[in-house]
């Protein structure tokens, strides 16, 4: 251990200053909202129950669930965090420095000592990275799968792997993770499987037991799921195949316009180089054009070394960025995370082109430092502290939880199911309504559709804090209506029985 601490104390530096980076002032600036709230809300409930859900966050689009291994992923970190949120996104904050250093490692052995250092500290410092790693969300673990899933490609592809029996069966499970942190993964997985079939068909009978033995670890990682669909008579599987075939679902068309086609991937190739010097997924206007022109040039420089291991990273970059085209919905920057880590080590690869990524990283790290020094958004301490007050306010009574439309609910059932009074699913005569950014409004707070609100995931049911009802018209009057942390007002109610 010395002697690797004294080989290697500057990436360790790097690393630790990577890792500082994703933690300062974490409680002020997580962002915990709906999505953060339902993960802590179903990892509660595995460790109430002791078992395992077998579905994972629902898609935005395509009616359809991920795999859950997310959830197992995170439950760990989150009991030994003491049931706190920060449990998990310090996990991924470390998930974000292992990246730094795999880059280092990889990128010196792949190209030279230069690009495996420039690659790791673009990726230790830069807005986009830090941005990413900074919070528990499942699209911000697919970065780290991803790289080891170029890792074993590179090693299957060009032939070096000492087993390869056994990357192959590394590669399946890590594919079986990936599919189930993002849908939008599957264009990387075409990547992966066109380079593959270039660089093996001539071993065919090899590649065909690869395969193999891949199907054999991606299924044991998505068993679960497979479970799910069994017991469920496939109806992920179902909305999973309309999506793709695009004969009832629209999110893709096979047959697109070439202009619209070349709009979409030029616009989503803009988007993704140029954040390299932003925060929010892009650089200010006047810059975006010309870095991503100049990012384009520099990869494609690239190839002239004519490295096969570089060939293999590029088509891994290209193929997904043309196959967005066929796309129909807007492309988040979170859609593409698998492309993070190679948009870094390819032009960190190009020996002609790293004076610009200096400059590049000179300009945009004040930006990193703004971004984490910021006063925050407090969510966190929000829920937390509104939950306190509705526990505190309900004096031992039950009652029920609820949000306006537009409000966030699942971070505050979460803090009130960790309290001592728990909010019910039974209707109660109480009821907290909670506003975000304004006062509740008295159609608002008159509504007969207050208690559609709740986390989106069927194995909550019983966390929803309120009666499963769509309609509830019963006569009501506010007890008090306060400011309770920031920007959250919380409305009593009582209703007359």
């Amino acid at each position: 251990m010395r002697k690797f601490i004294l080989r290697y104390w500057p990436l360790i530096l790097l690393v630790l200053i990577a890792l500082f980076i994703r933690l300062y002032r974490l409680p002020a600036t997580l962002i915990f909202l709906e999505d953060e709230g339902r993960d802590l809300l179903i990892v509660k409930r595995m460790i109430d129950t002791l078992r395992p859900v077998l579905l994972g966050p629902q898609t935005s689009t395509g009616n359809m669930y991920l795999g859950p291994l997310y959830y197992y992923f995170i439950t760990p970190a989150v009991y030994l965090a003491r049931m706190s949120p920060l449990g998990p996104a310090i996990l991924i904050a470390i998930t974000g420095a292992a990246t730094v250093g795999l880059l280092y490692f990889y990128g010196k052995r792949w190209f030279s000592s230069s690009a495996g250092w420039l690659a790791a500290t673009l990726y230790a410092l830069m807005p986009l990275p830090v941005q990413f790693t900074r919070n528990s969300w499942n699209p911000n673990l697919v970065p780290l799968i991803s790289l080891l899933i170029v890792i074993l490609v590179v090693n299957l592809s060009t032939h070096v792997s000492q087993n390869w029996k056994r990357d192959f069966l590394f590669l399946g499970a890590a594919v079986g993770f990936l599919v189930q942190l993002h849908y939008m993964a599957l264009i990387f997985l075409v990547g992966v499987a066109i380079v593959m079939i270039l660089t093996w068909y001539k071993k065919w009978r090899q590649l065909i037991l690869g395969i193999g033995l891949s199907l054999v670890t991606f299924v044991f990682t998505l068993s679960p799921f497979i479970i799910f669909e069994i017991r469920n008579d496939f109806v992920n599987t179902h909305a999973i195949t309309r999506f793709i075939e695009a004969k009832e679902e629209h999110n893709i068309r096979y047959k697109v316009p070439f202009a619209h086609w070349e709009n979409k991937v030029t616009d989503t190739t803009t988007r993704l180089f140029s954040s390299l010097l932003g925060t929010e997924g892009s650089a200010p206007d006047p810059y975006r054009l010309p870095i991503t022109i100049a990012a384009v040039a520099l990869i494609s420089l690239g190839l002239l070394t004519r490295s096969r291991t570089y060939f293999i990273l590029f088509g891994l970059t290209v193929i997904p960025l043309l196959l967005v085209g066929i796309y129909q919905e807007n492309v988040h920057l979170h859609y593409l995370g698998f492309l993070f880590p190679l948009i870094y080590l390819l032009p960190a690869a190009v020996p002609r082109g790293r004076w610009l990524l200096i400059i590049c990283l000179l300009y945009a790290v004040p930006q990193t430092y703004r971004y984490v020094s910021w006063q925050g958004n407090n969510q966190l301490i929000r829920a937390q502290e509104v939950a306190d007050y509705v526990v505190q306010k309900s004096a031992g009574r039950p009652y029920n939880l609820a949000s306006i439309k537009d409000a966030t609910i699942s971070p505050y059932l979460y803090y009130s199911r960790l309290s001592s009074n728990p909010p019910t699913t039974q209707s109660e005569s109480t009821l907290f309504l909670i506003c975000q950014d304004q006062l509740c409004s008295d159609p608002e707070i008159n509504s007969p559709n207050l208690f559609l609100t709740g986390p989106s995931h069927p194995t909550l049911t019983a966390y929803l804090g309120h009666p499963l009802v769509n309609d509830d018209s019963r006569p009501r009057r506010i007890v008090s209506q306060e400011h309770v942390s920031h920007g959250a007002w919380v409305v009593e109610v009582q209703f007359d029985n």
